[in-house]
């Protein structure tokens, strides 16, 4: 199935390098989740595209929350994946809709702000109400990205907690500073990308 995808070319105007893309559709394709929740939509054509796209190509009965408090997708985005619900707000605010009404995660996609606090004060509000077995994931991972030689703040804090919590079990992860894959032939294929299983 996957071979049919091309994980090099935007289709929706996204982030994310190929073998990233490729590594979180079919993360989402084994995992099955029945609602993600992400934080940073962008454009859409990063992460946001490849969960829906392994969501539809597998046929799950699964449905998308995705916030972005600046951008936003365009109205085909939602045309082609009608299961993705977007705010044009804060994580917060998005999280506590959710919450209120219910509607837990089982697979968490951070991608947001520049801002350290951010992710952090987001999982933790979020260890009190998901399950076991839901998984967590988070785009630029590592501080600094020798793809692109720049620095990124936004998992400083929530990296140190979450690696040094007995709450979180490292599933896989994508190093910035060193090639993980042959599956291209650009010199590094990841600014940093982790997935994490919950177990309270």
């Amino acid at each position: 199935m996957t071979e049919k995808i091309n994980f090099f070319n935007d289709i929706f105007d996204g982030e994310m390098l190929p073998y990233e893309r490729y590594k979180l559709y079919n993360w989402i394709s084994e995992i099955k989740p029945t609602l993600v929740l992400e934080v940073g939509t962008g454009n859409g054509g990063g992460s946001t595209y490849f969960i829906s796209k392994s969501i539809k190509d597998n046929n799950l009965n699964s449905t998308v929350h995705t916030c972005d408090p600046v951008r936003k997708p365009d109205n085909e985005f939602f045309n082609v994946f009608d299961f993705v619900k977007f705010y044009k707000t804060n994580s917060d605010v998005m999280i506590n809709d959710l919450l209120k009404n219910n509607l837990i995660p089982d697979f968490i996609m951070f991608d947001g702000p520049e801002d350290s606090d951010v992710a952090l004060n987001d999982i933790i509000v979020l260890e009190n109400f998901i399950d076991d077995g839901t998984y967590f994931c988070m785009h630029d991972w590592d501080h600094y990205r020798p793809y692109d030689k720049a620095h990124s703040t936004k998992s400083i804090k929530i990296k140190d907690y979450i690696e040094n919590s007995e709450k979180w079990s490292l599933v896989e992860r994508l190093f910035a500073d060193k090639k993980n894959s042959d599956f291209d032939d650009l010199p590094y294929d990841s600014v940093g990308l982790c997935l994490y299983k919950f177990n309270k």
